[in-house]
C-alpha cells in the first residue's frame, strides 16, 4: 500500500511489525499515539530499521482541538521487509524486536 495507518492499537513497536511489512518502498506508515509517544519511538526505532523503516517524523495536534494530547508519527518505507516478518502475535509479543 502507499500508506497505512493505525490509531491506539498497541504500542509502536508491535504498530510497526504489523503495518511496515504492509507498506510499499517510499510509502508511508503513520500511527496515532499519546503523551509517550517519544518513549515509544525511542524503545521500536532498531526494530524499525529492521523492518525497513525510517525517516520517522512527528506532527503534534493536527486532528483534534481539544485538550487530549496526541501527536501522528509518519515512517517512511525506505527498504525491503525481511520475509519472516510480520510474526505472529504471539512472538512479537513475547519478544519485541525491540
Amino acid at each position: 500500500f502507499d500508506a497505512v495507518c493505525s490509531r491506539a492499537v498497541a504500542a509502536y513497536g508491535i504498530l510497526s511489525e504489523f503495518c511496515l511489512p504492509l507498506v510499499r518502498i517510499g510509502g508511508m506508515f503513520y500511527a496515532w499515539k499519546g503523551e509517550k509517544y517519544q518513549e515509544e519511538i525511542d524503545a521500536a526505532i532498531d526494530g524499525v530499521e529492521t523492518l525497513g523503516g525510517g525517516g520517522i517524523q512527528v506532527s503534534q495536534n493536527l486532528l483534534l482541538k481539544n485538550t487530549a494530547f496526541h501527536v501522528i508519527i509518519q515512517c517512511r518505507k525506505n527498504g525491503r521487509t525481511p520475509a519472516q516478518y510480520p510474526r505472529n502475535y504471539g512472538q512479537i509479543k513475547k519478544k519485541p524486536l525491540c
